[in-house]
């Protein structure tokens, strides 16, 4: 449950209050200890380990409804659907709520979610993906990280030193949803269509988290870690890069190097297959329009409204402009 009170609109009752909680000598003390107090959460408890379970069981279920399509479409299509990761937290917010409602009622429910939490980071997220992975951005990104990929030796080793040196550094200006989603769809096609080894692979994905999570950091307004403290800490930028600046940049760097020489022989050989081409040409003001789309909503990031008014702006854009665009 998110910490804080949660007030009844009625007449005011606090109904959690985390800093009253009893607290265990661990972590499954704790909870059991206010199970007792309020047995509600035990139940939340469990729905979110049957949403973390059904995460893992994701691609099996995927696997079986596609079996299923050809003899039952509809059923093989509803099924289908349960196997999407996006759809899956989702989906076991819906017994969390009637939960919810059973426990302490309609009324402190609705306020509870509509007044308790704040969507703020997810929305901006949501937005900023969905921007990012645009053609325009992604033209504009390839042809910024293939100069970098040229200058370290070209072909798929290239492109992977430069994505993985370049593309997390990117988090700390267009923050790390946005610099995460270009990179690794970059990836996607300039090195996991050379077919790489399953160790390898594996290994790049890491090191895209690893150095993504890390090199927002550089700012004081990218990272959700960071923008979550900066206004009560008085972070700044300038202080941000002298602090962790050099660091950060010599972890990327010592991350990917090490990977690099370890693999190096596995990078060496591997070729971009000859159907992967580059992303077709886009004018100049159409890819400026949509840094001004990306900049709107990072500077908006906190404010819902705009949010969402950016995103309707880019959608419009975009059917205007199909012809230099991909669907989403």
């Amino acid at each position: 449950m998110r910490g804080g009170y949660f007030y009844s609109m009625a007449n005011n009752i606090q109904l959690f209050d985390t800093a009253t909680m009893p607290v265990g000598n661990s972590l499954l003390d704790t909870l059991i200890l206010r199970m007792d107090v309020h047995p509600v959460l035990g139940w939340c408890f469990v729905l979110f380990w049957f949403a973390i379970l059904h995460t893992f069981f994701a691609p099996a279920v995927r696997s079986f409804a596609t079996r299923m399509m050809v003899k039952r479409p509809f059923a093989g299509r509803a099924l289908e659907i349960l196997g999407e990761v996006e759809f899956i937290f989702i989906l076991w917010a819906v017994p969390l709520f009637f939960l919810l409602c059973f426990y302490n009622g309609f009324a402190h429910t609705i306020h509870y979610m509509g007044e308790g939490l704040s969507y703020h980071e997810p929305l901006f997220v949501m937005v900023i993906i969905a921007l990012a992975a645009t053609r325009p951005i992604l033209y504009l990104a390839e042809r910024i990280l293939g100069v970098f990929a040229r200058l370290l030796g070209g072909g798929v080793s290239g492109w992977w030193l430069s994505l993985l040196l370049i593309g997390p550094l990117l988090g700390s200006f267009i923050t790390e949803a946005a610099a995460i989603t270009i990179t690794a769809l970059l990836l996607a096609q300039k090195f996991y269509e050379a077919k790489p080894s399953k160790k390898l692979a594996y290994v790049t994905l890491a090191l895209l988290f690893v150095n993504i999570s890390i090199g927002g950091v550089l700012t004081h307004f990218a990272a959700p870690a960071v923008v979550m403290v900066a206004e009560r800490w008085q972070l700044t930028t300038p202080y941000m890069f002298g602090t962790f600046g050099v660091r950060v940049i010599l972890a990327i760097v010592l991350n990917v190097g090490l990977m690099a020489f370890l693999f190096r022989k596995e990078l060496r050989r591997m070729k971009i297959p000859e159907r992967t081409e580059p992303l077709k040409k886009v004018p100049k003001w159409i890819v400026a329009v949509h840094i001004l789309f990306l900049l709107w909503t990072i500077i908006n990031a906190h404010y819902p409204p705009l949010l969402i008014f950016g995103l309707l702006a880019a959608l419009w854009f975009e059917s205007v402009t199909r012809e230099y665009q991909e669907p989403l």
